[in-house]
């Protein structure tokens, strides 16, 4: 693949006295930008899009490059900082995030940049107090397997795209036209959530506009309530808001009382992910076992770092990916993604038995 050089960097490339860095962009899905350079001293870069600082200490160790399909990619490393911190590598903040690697003169920046590679990183790691990084260029998607294994459950992520469940529907609100939601598919009709949360969520039953004044919701599964012209239907809510009430390590920690009730290990499986404080901006963690009389959270992954007492979170209802569940917890079979009735190979293999 070509790379197009700036007029004015060409002198400086066919010179023996050359004062070349590199620098690498990233670009965080919530927004965040963060630069770093090979360069011993910052710089500052726009590449289009925004000025930001470019700190030192940055070590590249590979940078491979295709002339065809091949996956270009780099890999790369560099001391922590106030740039690039252990929090935010460990909270998977910059996981899957955006890059654009490329060179310039440190010297006379204005001349413009070389620029070589651009694509996703993979998950940074820490290394003590280093952190390592690989990036795929954006060929890497044309060499990606396409097609899927056959199985008895089901291959979404509960409230993906193609699951469609909305797992925090819109809050409420007055003089709204609602939709009423499909027999077995989740995908269709409107949701909605309480303006403050009581464990629950409701599904449109009957379509219409909603009133002037938030209906009383009913708290009771399956119980419905009248809203302008509009009625809606009480169901499990995919999603519990919660809040931080004490800290135990960077693996549990206990939330406060929550507006309904629980039993032993019903959230264990699920996913939370703070929405205040510190861990705001970090991934999903899987959920490895709830304890319902002291609200206890134990996770499989620690936290990047402590949450503070009264930080908001929300969890992630478990989906079993059974048809069964998705049938009887949350009515969305129509987007069920599995083959419970396919034959397995066995039986697909199997030839009559001749006479003895």
């Amino acid at each position: 693949m070509s790379r197009t050089i700036p007029a004015g960097m060409e002198p400086h490339l066919a010179s023996l006295h050359r004062s070349l860095a590199w620098c690498l962009r990233i670009d965080a899905a919530h927004g965040a930008s963060v630069g770093l350079s090979t360069h011993d001293q910052p710089l500052t870069i726009d590449l289009g899009d925004g000025a930001i600082d470019y700190g030192g200490g940055l070590t590249l160790s590979e940078v491979s490059l295709s002339a065809g399909l091949g996956a270009d990619n780099f890999q790369a490393s560099g001391p922590l900082g106030p740039l690039f911190t252990a929090e935010d590598v460990l909270g998977g903040r910059w996981s899957k995030a955006r890059f654009r690697l490329f060179q310039v003169n440190h010297r006379s920046l204005a001349v413009g940049s070389i620029r070589v590679l651009g694509g996703k990183l993979g998950q940074p790691q820490v290394n003590g107090r280093s952190f390592s990084l690989e990036g795929l260029g954006h060929t890497a998607g044309y060499n990606q397997e396409i097609g899927g294994v056959t199985s008895p459950y089901c291959a979404e992520t509960f409230g993906s795209a193609r699951c469609k469940y909305p797992l925090l529907p819109a809050i409420w609100s007055a003089g709204a036209a609602v939709t009423a939601r499909g027999t077995w598919d989740a995908g269709a009709g409107s949701f909605v959530r309480p303006s403050l949360f009581n464990g629950y969520h409701y599904s449109c039953s009957v379509a219409g506009t909603t009133g002037g004044i938030e209906p009383t919701w009913p708290t009771v599964l399956g119980a419905t309530v009248s809203d302008g012209d509009a009625t809606w239907t009480c169901v499990k809510a995919a999603t519990i808001e919660a809040v931080v009430e004490s800290v135990v390590s960077g693996f549990v920690f206990t939330v406060e009382a929550l507006p309904m009730a629980t039993v032993d290990q019903e959230l264990a499986y699920g996913r939370m992910a703070f929405t205040s404080g510190a861990l705001a901006n970090d991934l999903e963690i899987e959920i490895f076992k709830w304890t319902a009389a002291s609200r206890r959270i134990e996770l499989y992954a620690s936290m990047s770092t402590l949450p503070e007492v009264g930080d908001t979170l929300v969890i992630r209802r478990p989906c079993l990916n059974t048809r069964v569940d998705c049938r009887d917890s949350w009515r969305n079979t129509w987007n069920f993604r599995g083959e419970p009735d396919q034959r397995g190979s066995d039986q697909t293999l199997r030839m009559p038995g001749g006479a003895g």
